[in-house]
């Protein structure tokens, strides 16, 4: 394999989730909850996240015009459209948490237990807050589409292809393995009660990209589906959507 792929459509990927793994084992060596803790010891996904938004976007932005993005307005039209539509199953879960908790799909940890800078550093920050939510939205909207575009659409797509020379093979190229592939492993970076809106979301990522033959295009609906995310957890205080 040709290091070119790995350092363009990869590396991104892997600085992100070396600061997922990163929060994931050191919160137990560094987490402590208590009163007089420093906040980065209470919540230090609040250091992290941050950490992790800048270095990735950097890694993004450093190699933007080696990207095969493919860009267009059909392609941008589509992405958004097949973004909140995927999204949409996503929301469910949500919307029963909210107007029929009652229901066996309703997920109470939505309500509890996820972003939630207030409780860390005191509502009085105003100005901290803000800029907290809106490091958070970067993140998901900008940072993390274009990582996960350019790994899962970019790469794995064309790995699982032809793992001797994926870069011979154009981007949006279908196949079984392809789709099986990238789709598991795309739901398997989520947790379990995500699995069923995980498999729809990638099912229909992976056929626009092989309608489009772009990554923009993925890229566009991974940021629009984000951006719903975000507007719905903030609009009604689903915390654990964020």
């Amino acid at each position: 394999m040709e290091a070119d792929v790995y350092s363009v459509y990869a590396a991104p990927f892997a600085v992100f989730m070396s600061f997922t793994l990163l929060l994931q084992f050191g919160r137990p060596l560094v987490g402590w909850e208590h009163p007089s803790a420093a906040w980065w010891q209470r919540a230090p996904e609040q250091l992290i996240y941050p950490l992790q938004t800048f270095a990735a976007g950097w890694c993004v932005w450093h190699i933007r015009r080696r990207v095969h993005w493919a860009w267009s307005w059909r392609g941008t039209l589509l992405g958004v459209i097949a973004g909140v539509a995927g999204i949409a199953f996503w929301l469910v879960p949500a919307a029963c948490t909210l107007y029929w908790p009652g229901n066996f799909l309703a997920r109470p940890d939505l309500l509890e237990g996820g972003f939630d800078p207030v409780s860390v550093f005191g509502a009085e920050n105003r100005l901290l807050i803000v800029l907290c939510y809106a490091l958070r939205i970067i993140r998901a909207v900008i940072v993390v589409a274009c990582v996960e575009e350019l790994f899962w659409r970019g790469f794995l797509m064309r790995f699982l292809i032809d793992r001797e020379h994926p870069d011979r093979v154009p981007i949006g190229t279908p196949g079984f393995l392809s789709w099986a592939g990238t789709t598991l492993c795309f739901m398997l970076v989520h947790t379990p009660a995500d699995y069923p809106a995980a498999l729809v979301y990638g099912s229909i990522a992976w056929l626009l990209v092989v309608k489009t033959r772009s990554i923009g295009a993925a890229v566009t609906m991974h940021a629009a589906a984000n951006l719903v995310l975000c507007l719905a957890a903030l609009c009604f205080g689903l915390s654990g959507l964020l």
